[in-house]
């Protein structure tokens, strides 16, 4: 069957506990042909005016990871990507000491993150993903945050999560600010993504195999922060074709980031299934 390239991102911007939700078309790879066409936002390409409704506060463990004031961090500078691979081996040996095999994973998806010749496709598909399936926007609009982002693989936080996270189709951002009293508001930004089309079945309720959540403290290249500018949350589910990826998610308080996605969904509006985005 002829293939039909179609990214679906959503876009909710979160703020004081109410959001304002937007769903835009980008092209992504598929390997059906008899799915409906989703519905075209504007002949130019225009956003819609935004519905308002309430939603809730920005989540609170997020939050807590990302104010963490006493928390100190050793973020050397990635200038190349021999660095970026030795920084996600680094990542992965520190995840196996709590959890044997998944580094080696973590490893792999994280080296195609982070590299400048990277290629996420070829990562997943070494994972075990199935062939051109997936939120093909995800290298597109994720990616050039991570590419030589620096991590402090000794900071990272492991843990269990109690249920698999929801399924996202394509990207989701979200835009939350947190007031508390007196303090600066403090302004994140949130872009997940799920890889079940690659990976059918990782994220279903009744799915077995221990999953784990990997947090990473990372800066982004260029930037003159001390500490970490965004943190890289990564959910692996142990198979029996190993351990592989479930999400990704960026959590990031640089104020930045929703013109970098307002752009890149411009861009690739204008540029329709010529230039298709590598990703998942």
């Amino acid at each position: 069957m002829p293939k039909q390239t179609k990214i679906f991102v959503a876009i909710v911007l979160a703020v004081a506990g109410l959001s304002l939700a937007i769903r835009g078309l980008l092209p992504t790879r598929s390997e059906r042909t008899d799915t409906p066409k989703p519905r075209l936002v504007a002949a130019d390409g225009s956003v819609p005016e935004p519905v308002q409704r309430e939603r809730a506060p920005a989540n609170l463990r997020e939050i807590d990871w990302i104010e963490d004031e006493d928390a100190s961090y050793e973020l050397t500078r990635v200038r190349s990507d021999a660095d970026a691979r030795s920084q996600a081996q680094a990542i992965g040996t520190r995840v196996d000491a709590s959890s044997a095999g998944a580094g080696a994973s973590l490893a792999t998806l994280l080296s195609a993150l982070t590299t400048k010749d990277g290629d996420l496709d070829a990562a997943l598909s070494e994972l075990g993903g199935a062939e051109g399936q997936g939120p093909g926007a995800f290298d597109a609009i994720i990616g050039p945050l991570l590419r030589h982002a620096s991590a402090d693989p000794t900071a990272i936080r492991i843990s269990t999560p109690e249920q698999p996270p929801e399924a996202v189709r394509g990207i989701s951002v979200n835009r939350s600010v947190n007031r508390d009293g007196d303090s600066d508001p403090l302004d994140i930004t949130t872009l997940s993504a799920t890889f079940e089309s690659r990976f059918p079945g990782i994220l279903d309720q009744g799915a077995r195999g221990e999953l784990i959540e990997v947090k990473i403290p990372m800066r982004s290249k260029g930037s003159d922060a001390d500490g970490p500018d965004s943190w890289l949350t990564l959910v692996l589910r142990r198979t029996g074709a190993g351990w592989q990826p479930a999400s990704a998610s960026l959590a990031t308080t640089d104020k930045s980031v929703m013109d970098h996605v307002r752009r890149t969904i411009a861009d690739l509006r204008q540029s329709g299934s010529e230039n298709e985005p590598r990703g998942g």
